[in-house]
């Protein structure tokens, strides 16, 4: 019998606002997350990016929508280990039309952005937990995105590197005009929030 996670979410994050998700593990942030981003379909409702609705859209779609718009951190870093630096972060020229040519240069623009511009040829198996990660926000920047999603994304790190990362992240919304929604158990992440919901019994307090 299936189980219904969400019930009656309302939510909507505008350009620049960081918006924190909370709850107990497995109160259904990562589920949202994944709606939000297209990654899974909603089973009803309607789910509007940038003004097009994600549900109405097949799954070569939802993909497309999800490149040009969305940015995506996950608690792993979810890099390939057989590519450099730089490799990792271009990976979403392939779905964009457009960029290719100039992709090794947007690449370096982001992994300047996030202090790590001299290791574009480094592999990941040399990095810190620290450095794959804003590897990672890196690569979900490239496309430019109206909507960064983050999943966790201080869970495996140390104190002080998550500190970094909190901070670079909030700098990058504010700078960017970008719109953060987080699903996090990171205090200092919250405490920085434009608004904190938390999930609880699938609904929205």
């Amino acid at each position: 019998m299936a189980r219904q996670v969400l019930r009656g979410v309302d939510l909507e994050v505008a350009p620049g606002e960081l918006v924190c998700l909370t709850g107990r593990s497995g109160a259904g942030k990562t589920t949202l997350l994944h709606i939000v981003s297209g990654l899974e379909r909603a089973d009803e409702g309607e789910v509007l990016l940038d003004g097009q609705a994600l549900n109405r859209m097949g799954e070569s779609g939802r993909a497309q929508l999800r490149a040009r718009t969305i940015g995506i951190v996950f608690q792993a870093f979810n890099l390939l280990e057989h590519l450099t630096v730089g490799e990792n972060v271009m990976l979403p020229a392939a779905f964009l039309r457009g960029w290719v040519e100039n992709a090794r240069d947007r690449a370096g623009e982001v992994l300047d952005k996030v202090g790590l511009g001299d290791r574009f040829e480094a592999l990941p198996g040399v990095l810190s937990g620290g450095e794959r990660q804003r590897i990672a926000l890196a690569r979900a920047l490239f496309a430019v995105p109206a909507l960064l999603i983050c999943d966790e994304v201080t869970a495996n790190l140390d104190l002080e590197t998550a500190r970094e990362m909190v901070a670079l992240i909030d700098g990058l919304r504010r700078d960017e005009n970008i719109a953060v929604l987080a699903a996090t158990h990171d205090e200092a992440l919250v405490r920085l929030a434009d608004r904190q919901l938390r999930l609880e019994d699938g609904k929205l307090r």
